[in-house]
């Protein structure tokens, strides 16, 4: 298993779970719908840093 910390600009007016749904759609495969992705630009993050942790 591994842990990822991501550092990102949220874009103005995110909500939390508008943020779990955009993850969800980019990590996971599913549907996301066009009201929340059009907040974010080019359906991309703006990650400043990442962090990966690997725990065997």
């Amino acid at each position: 298993m591994a842990k990822v910390t991501i550092d990102i600009n949220l874009p103005a007016g995110v909500t939390k779970e508008e943020l779990e749904h955009f993850l969800n759609y980019k990590l996971l495969g599913h549907g996301g719908t066009d009201e929340v992705l059009s907040k974010f630009k080019y359906e991309e993050l703006d990650v400043n840093y990442f962090d990966i942790e690997i725990n065997d």
